[in-house]
């Protein structure tokens, strides 16, 4: 019987911070700021450009800034764990059909949520199903990684650098942009689905795998083995019953402040999108999403 991997869903999330990254990229941003600023100051950028760039990005910066904020506060009241424990329902014991629904929500939230943000929020709740289904995280990984990307040409939304190519091609309207990037996102979105299929063929359609990264098993008893070893690591708001929807008896699912907040938050991200489709400026809707979650 193969021995199973030591490592926790913990520590395959911790493996994947990047929040060194992140205060590098940081520093890397307030030290050209300051750079401008001086090369401004001192007459070698004409201010009228200046004022012209600030204005076409600062609404951009806005947005990204703002629909990041709107994922970890999203995530943070529940919701998305909510979302990864409705997949893990409808999946059951299909890692086929995990597969091709992680993937589904990958390119519904990076079209209407942008990539950024989808890569935020799912990323952990694909670790936390896969822990709990006993599943090899690795497609699924690939899966939302890939698609985020590749899936994020059709609505100027979707894609910080699509807001900026708008832009460019004379405001045009959503409806105008995705007519004209349909093709390439249809590409974009069956592309990598396809080859993961192939490339990950043995942990989608072969035998039972481990709950932990690149592990897998010849037999049922391993299995279990391995996800007995993973219960003992896993935290409880992970995995919990209550994050599965089960309701302790004598506790009505209504009363349950953190379905409240499940709520709450799936009310704004669904107003969040219907108003980005219908035209409504990105930064201003973002911005108005993402401090209503802040004060709720």
């Amino acid at each position: 019987m193969k021995k199973c991997s030591q490592h926790t869903p913990e520590q395959i999330v911790g493996s994947l911070d990047t929040s060194p990254k992140i205060s590098l990229r940081i520093l890397v941003g307030l030290i050209f700021t300051v750079f401008g600023a001086v090369m401004l100051a001192l007459g070698f950028y004409p201010s009228e450009r200046a004022e012209a760039l600030v204005l076409r990005l600062l609404p951009v910066l806005v947005f990204a800034i703002c629909m990041n904020a709107v994922s970890v506060l999203s995530r943070q009241l529940g919701f998305f764990t909510w979302v990864a424990a409705c997949l893990t329902r409808v999946a059951g014991n299909s890692r086929l059909g995990a597969f091709f629904l992680f993937s589904f929500a990958t390119i519904l939230f990076t079209t209407f949520l942008s990539l950024d943000t989808t890569v935020v929020m799912l990323v952990p709740a694909v670790l936390s199903f896969a822990a709990a289904a006993k599943m090899n995280p690795r497609p699924l990984i690939y899966a939302v990684v890939w698609l985020a990307n590749t899936a994020s040409l059709l609505l100027p939304i979707s894609n910080l650098t699509n807001l900026l190519a708008q832009q460019k091609l004379g405001h045009m309207t959503i409806g105008e942009f995705a007519q004209l990037t349909f093709v390439p996102w249809l590409i974009g979105a069956l592309v990598p689905i396809l080859l993961l299929l192939f490339l990950e063929r043995k942990t989608l359609f072969g035998a039972g795998a481990c709950a932990h990264w690149g592990d897998s098993v010849p037999d049922t008893r391993s299995t279990v083995d391995c996800a007995a070893h993973s219960s003992t690591h896993l935290r409880a708001d992970t995995v919990s019953n209550t994050a599965v929807g089960e309701v302790k008896p004598g506790m009505h699912r209504s009363s349950s402040p953190r379905a409240a907040y499940i709520a709450f938050s799936g009310i704004v991200i669904a107003i969040l999108c219907i108003a980005l489709v219908c035209g409504a400026p990105p930064w201003l809707a973002a911005l108005i999403a993402a401090t209503a979650l802040f004060f709720y």
